[in-house]
């Protein structure tokens, strides 16, 4: 739940409406709805309807028009947030609309994102399609290829896009469409089995082109007495599999791991999502019929030949798929 509010103000004191934005506050949706109202005020009365038709909807449903009682334009400042649910000082977006020189002021977790120059039609239509396409744009700014992953923060990178013209952005969101992006997570989301001298965290494989993920494991034993380093595991449906990588099956730390892990996706992505593939096959058929004895099976041979998918050491291979599917029936 994204929540924000809208202001319109007269010069930097006087406050002229004000709506508060209960979700869905982001700028591909209120901030692309806020931005359309002014630059058509002349259709529907513009930003000046929609803040009171916004309002209204809050009466509708909270009953009262409560939902900016004491508002103060300091709250755009990152306020502590109040113990009280019903006393609201903060919020991840603002829109503060200046009807005195028509500038558009968005801030972000208190802190001042973007001005839009509303009076310019040149950048009032390089700012609709950075709002309308803020997700592709973030991304294709922020995609780091070495690291597989997104690096520079979200509000660094809209504002590193607002310096540039339209066609720059066009450009990053043709090339967030053609291009293939590979992300290998390496935040520290725990696992099943993790424990303090057992360290256990899922990192997930994914792609712009493909629906399936891959989950891998990477754990860490160790006590008092012993270090066992390092090591990486592929998540199936059945068991987790140790495979090594860089020719080895441990590593002494956890950054040298995740840098060979994401060298080893480079080199095996096409078979690696081809497995992610025959996994979610075998979950859906399970999860309709609880029984993978028949269609699964009968599909395997055909889907291997059709497009190999990445085995180790006789596991993951299609008797191995047989074997444990026959175990594994309702």
């Amino acid at each position: 739940m994204t929540r924000g509010y809208v202001c319109i103000t007269k010069g930097k004191n006087e406050i002229v409406n004000v709506a508060y934005l209960s979700s869905d506050a982001y700028l591909s949706w209120y901030g692309l709805q806020i931005l359309k109202a002014i630059e058509n005020a002349t259709v529907n009365h513009g930003i000046n309807a929609w803040v009171e038709n916004q309002r209204n909807k809050n009466i509708a449903c909270n009953g009262n028009d409560n939902d900016c009682k004491n508002f103060a334009l300091n709250w755009i400042k990152p306020d502590r947030m109040s113990r009280s649910i019903d006393d609201w000082t903060y919020a991840e977006y603002g829109y503060i609309y200046d009807s005195s020189n028509y500038y558009l002021k968005v801030y972000h977790y208190g802190k001042l994102l973007l001005t839009v120059d509303t009076d310019n039609l040149e950048e009032i239509n390089k700012y609709l399609y950075l709002f309308e396409k803020e997700t592709e744009i973030y991304r294709a700014i922020s995609y780091d290829e070495d690291l597989l992953d997104d690096v520079i923060d979200f509000s660094k990178a809209i504002k590193i896009a607002a310096k540039e013209d339209l066609s720059a952005l066009k450009q990053h969101v043709a090339d967030y469409e053609r291009l293939e992006r590979i992300y290998l997570d390496d935040t520290h989301c725990i696992a099943p089995g993790h424990r303090n001298d057992r360290q256990v965290y899922q990192k997930r494989l994914s792609s712009t082109s493909s629906d399936n993920t891959l989950k891998f494991i990477i754990e860490h034993d160790c006590s008092e007495y012993y270090n066992n380093g390092w090591q990486v595991l592929i998540q199936t449906p059945f068991v987790r599999i140790p495979i090594a990588i860089a020719g080895k099956s441990r590593f002494s730390s956890e950054k040298a791991l995740m840098k060979n892990l994401r060298l080893f996706v480079k080199e095996n992505a096409n078979k690696l999502f081809r497995l992610a593939c025959i996994m979610d096959m075998y979950i859906a058929q399970y999860k309709d019929n609880g029984d993978i004895k028949g269609l699964f099976l009968d599909k395997l041979d055909t889907a291997w030949d059709e497009q190999p998918w990445f085995v180790y050491q006789g596991y993951m291979t299609k008797d191995w798929f047989k074997r444990e599917a026959s175990r594994h029936v309702a």
